[in-house]
């Protein structure tokens, strides 16, 4: 959703961060993997995911806006299985830290992913109607 918004490096970082989030709770999970490739055709045509050292997030997400979209799609894709592992939230946080985010607001961008899941839900709902 705004993945688009960020540039190729940035986008490029976040596919290796969403591929360590989905790993993280020890299963690869079809519908987190799903999202990402839903993420993934939003991306520039091509590109491939990019390794970094956690600890240089903050240089590759300069702006609030980078920073957040970034989280908020991660915790999309976290969320994707309807489940909130508390080892993906652990990794998350822990990207939200070095990007200088506080996790309060981490947890403001699941509140809105838990919303927007159930606005589409509902939608779908209506659809069949």
């Amino acid at each position: 959703m705004f993945i688009q918004d960020l540039s190729v490096e940035q986008q490029q970082v976040f596919l290796y961060l969403a591929r360590k989030v989905i790993e993280a709770d020890g299963v690869l999970h079809e519908l987190q993997l799903g999202a990402l490739d839903v993420i993934k055709k939003q991306c520039e045509y091509g590109i491939s995911e990019k390794e970094v050292p956690v600890n240089t997030l903050g240089q590759i997400f300069t702006t609030n806006h980078a920073k957040h979209a970034t989280l908020l799609e991660l915790v999309s894709v976290a969320l994707a299985d309807s489940r909130w592992h508390d080892n993906e939230r652990d990794t998350i946080y822990s990207y939200a830290k070095e990007m200088g985010v506080p996790t309060h607001k981490v947890d403001q961008f699941k509140d809105w992913v838990v919303k927007n899941f159930m606005l589409y839900q509902e939608a779908i709902k209506l659809l069949e109607d």
